[in-house]
């Protein structure tokens, strides 16, 4: 009870107390700046915006108005003609006719250049003999000679030459007197595969081509005779009878006469 008395009555002398201090002290000192918070220090100062100019004045003017019609009726439209026109007449056919064509310009006639120096100076060579030879056409062959029926002499085969070559010589001989011809001729072909130098071989196969009447064959085994014979005359002097007798049989008179004078010589 005691401490809630007291309490009341000591804040009512401190209270007090502050008050007269307060009153009997005036102040003396200017009182403090006000600042402004809203301001940074350091920046830059607002610029100060001018305001607008003001705008011009504009007039409108009312636009005229349409005088009113007296009659009160639409003003009259051009009316246009429906008609048609009337066509252009066609001219006579007399008029037609005789109208002259219109004059076209004349074209310049068309004048050939005069010729280069290089193609009044060149001159062309004469053709060689082959340019010639090529431009003319090949003569035509000489007709073969109707062949001849001759005498043929009768083939004669001599058997001479190794122990093989023998026996096919003797086969072929034994043909020829039946007129075997293909078969003499097969077997005297085997002997000249065997001796291919052996010129008797060489002649009594020409004698066989002469019987079967093969004349150009005939006289070349006869002269390949003839190259292998040497110093054999009588080989050779046989081989010529059967080139004279191939010769006249083809036609050939002068070859074959000829011939048959060398089969004398090599007697």
């Amino acid at each position: 009870m005691t401490f809630r008395a007291v309490s009341p009555l000591v804040l009512t002398v401190s209270l007090g107390m502050g008050l007269a201090a307060c009153s009997s002290e005036p102040r003396s000192d200017s009182p403090a700046p006000v600042v402004d918070r809203s301001v940074v220090p350091g920046a830059p100062t607002p610029l100060e915006v001018s305001a607008p100019p003001p705008l011009p004045e504009v007039r409108v003017q009312p636009l005229p108005r349409p005088l009113p019609l007296e009659s009160g009726q639409p003003p009259a439209q051009p009316q246009m003609s429906m008609a048609p026109k009337p066509k252009p007449k066609p001219k006579p056919l007399e008029q037609v006719a005789t109208a002259a064509p219109p004059p076209t310009p004349e074209q310049p006639a068309s004048a050939e250049p005069p010729p280069k120096p290089e193609q009044q100076a060149r001159v062309e060579p004469p053709p060689t003999p082959e340019q010639q030879a090529r431009a003319e056409p090949p003569a035509p062959a000489p007709a073969p000679a109707p062949k001849r029926d001759v005498v043929l002499p009768p083939a004669e085969i001599t058997p001479k030459g190794n122990q093989a070559v023998v026996v096919l010589l003797d086969s072929a001989k034994q043909y020829v007197a039946r007129s075997d011809w293909d078969r003499a001729a097969a077997a005297l072909e085997r002997a000249v595969r065997l001796e291919p130098k052996n010129a008797g071989i060489w002649h009594d196969l020409a004698q066989i081509r002469l019987q079967q009447r093969q004349y150009k064959q005939a006289e070349d085994l006869a002269a390949k005779s003839n190259s292998l014979a040497g110093n054999d005359r009588q080989v050779k002097s046989r081989n010529w009878k059967v080139i004279s007798v191939s010769r006249r049989a083809r036609g050939d008179d002068t070859g074959a006469d000829a011939a048959q004078a060398q089969s004398t010589v090599e007697r």
